[in-house]
């Protein structure tokens, strides 16, 4: 089956590199540092210590069981920078929903980090660092103390992060409720599992994750080769036994497809759209700035908040 170079998602839920080439390395003010500090939690997993931000609403009772979002910054961030890239503390918050902010690993004590997504990237593939095990740790830790809803955990990511977020999938699905990888492959090996729904944000004119896949066309963190969207759908579509029939519907540059089913798989395809957080800021001063007529913010609540819950 060919990609459905158009893609979309089911209509009731929406209404409205990876490379350290586009590494996300803002700078944040005094007043973001503080509040990160604030808000920082530690982990120690697999004789390392792993730390992660987490921004509960204000407004959030505490006994509220809460929906929550993990967000995986892309190789050479970190936690504070996906923060201010893509908008969605004060997004999710208005929505009354948590987010997360792990961060990967790095050597010599740099703030570039990287996540172990299989075939990308830097330090914490080439140490096989335990990824998978830390952010199930530390899921277990949310609902154990932040109030979080084991029904309703979300995972997106961006690059190296969108590649981290498929793995989790692939190998802790039955902790997932749905997943949104931005501009990352699905790189890391396949395996049976439970089914996860997914929706696949992407632009056309990525070269450092290819849409078509291959060798990307910018890259500073060396050679690799990356599955295709395509790839992705056959895998998720067949595991999560959704329909080879797809909905498409195109507003402007957007292009939404669903495989509907229990488990959707969906895509959505920005035309001339590079390697960004769609609707967010520029990772760094050479990195791709990013449209602001689609909003991958609104496209992945969208997605999550129209599936059944667990």
């Amino acid at each position: 089956m060919r990609l459905a170079v158009f893609t979309g998602m089911n209509p009731r839920a929406l209404i409205p590199a990876l490379t350290l080439a586009g590494l996300f390395l803002l700078a944040v003010g005094a007043g973001a540092a503080k509040w990160q500090q604030r808000d920082e939690r530690e982990l120690e997993h697999d004789g390392r210590t792993r730390t992660y931000v987490v921004r509960r609403p204000a407004n959030a009772s505490a006994q509220a069981k809460l929906p929550v979002i993990i967000a995986l910054h892309g190789g050479g961030g970190n936690a504070a920078n996906v923060e201010r890239m893509s908008g969605l503390t004060p997004f999710a918050h208005a929505k009354g929903v948590m987010v997360v902010y792990p961060n990967g690993t790095s050597g010599g004590g740099s703030n570039m980090l990287t996540w172990n997504a299989g075939r990308c990237c830097a330090y914490a593939m080439r140490n096989n660092v335990d990824d998978v095990g830390f952010l199930s740790k530390m899921i277990d830790q949310l609902v154990k103390n932040e109030g979080a809803d084991p029904k309703r955990i979300y995972v997106t990511g961006m690059s190296n992060g969108g590649m981290m977020t498929h793995r989790l999938a692939v190998e802790i699905g039955e902790k997932l409720a749905g997943i949104a990888p931005i501009a990352g492959a699905l790189n890391s090996p396949l395996q049976a599992g439970s089914p996860v729904p997914i929706i696949m944000i992407h632009g056309t004119a990525d070269e450092h994750v290819l849409l078509a896949g291959g060798q990307p066309k910018q890259t500073l963190a060396g050679p690799r080769i990356d599955r295709s969207m395509q790839d992705g759908i056959d895998f998720w579509r067949e595991r999560n036994q959704a329909s080879d029939e797809p909905t498409s519907k195109t507003e402007g540059r957007l292009t939404l497809t669903t495989y509907p089913g229990k488990n959707p798989v969906a895509t959505a395809i920005i035309e001339g759209e590079g390697h960004t957080w769609p609707g967010g800021r520029a990772g760094s001063p050479r990195g791709d700035r990013p449209g602001q007529d689609v909003n991958a913010n609104e496209l992945m609540w969208a997605f999550f908040s129209g599936l059944t819950p667990r």
